[in-house]
């Protein structure tokens, strides 16, 4: 009987792991996914996400801004655009491009915002005078005036001076100014976003000469336009990442849009598979940026 108890307790004490934790296989910690490496759970880090979008993107702002005849093929618009809808192509390509170039100068140099607003007025200020004066301009390829050019070229001029400066020697405070430009370059967007005809009267264009291809490029211009606004105003408090996220929303919705209403088939495209592949591209780096 003893026997028996001793068997029991021998047998008890074996298959306890409070009592005898050597005897079991050592409990290892479970692996971290690679994920989870990186702050918040995102796949990529916060120079992956901005550098991903700038590498993916930029081309098409470039393409649109120097060749919109080009782009327009390598996109399979099956005829050529109108003069007026190069016109609207290459302003998109070029708020585009600038858009992502703040993003890029930002978070990979150690450029103040303020110097960075400089270089993206002087590039306006070339842009703004090509489209002055240049023959394959707006004004003399579409017969435009060039009097509405006038108040942003010299407001560009100004920007460019006094952050050169640094304001003037510091009279002026540069946050200030940079919200200020931010605001200005937000109202001046919601025109061709809400009442693209009107947009096209100021600048001495008639609206009859609108093309479904042109509005949509009106409207993403001026959704570049407002995504800029709000990183300006953004990345004096929050991260480079933090502060890109209203555009990545922006094109976001923009892209499901197209999607829903079948924009595609209006604006002459074979089919609408960019339109789905901008849609995952937007909402994976909306994702990352949000769960950094």
């Amino acid at each position: 009987e003893r026997g028996m108890l001793r068997f029991l307790l021998f047998t008890a004490l074996l298959f306890s792991s409070d009592a005898l934790p050597s005897l079991k296989a050592p409990t290892l910690p479970r692996p971290v996914p690679v994920a989870m490496h990186l702050r918040g759970g995102s796949p990529l880090s916060e120079k992956q996400v901005i550098g991903s979008m700038a590498a993916l993107c930029l081309p098409t702002g470039a393409l649109l801004t120097v060749s919109p005849k080009t782009a327009g093929r390598v996109f399979g618009v099956p005829e050529p655009p109108t003069p007026f809808e190069e016109n609207a192509a290459s302003w998109f390509g070029f708020t585009l491009s600038v858009l992502l170039m703040s993003f890029v100068l930002h978070t990979f140099t150690d450029l103040p915002l303020s110097k960075i607003l400089g270089i993206v007025s002087f590039l306006k200020i070339l842009m703004i005078t090509h489209q002055m004066w240049a023959p394959g301009g707006q004004c003399k390829a579409l017969g435009t005036p060039v009097g509405p050019f006038w108040k942003w070229l010299l407001l560009h001029v100004a920007i460019v001076g006094v952050t050169a400066t640094q304001g003037m020697h510091s009279w002026l405070d540069m946050e200030v100014l940079i919200k200020s430009i931010a605001t200005i370059t937000f109202l001046n967007a919601m025109l061709p976003l809400l009442w693209v005809e009107k947009f096209y009267e100021l600048y001495g264009a008639a609206p009859n000469q609108l093309t479904t291809l042109s509005r949509v490029f009106w409207r993403q211009n001026a959704l570049a336009s407002i995504g800029w606004s709000a990183w300006l105003i953004l990345s004096t408090d929050y991260s480079p990442v933090k502060a890109i996220l209203p555009s990545i929303g922006l094109f976001l919705v923009a892209s499901v849009y197209s999607i829903i209403t079948q924009e595609w088939r209006t604006i002459r495209l074979p089919h609408g598979i960019q339109h789905v592949l901008w849609t995952i591209l937007f909402a994976f780096l909306a994702y990352c940026g949000c769960t950094l």
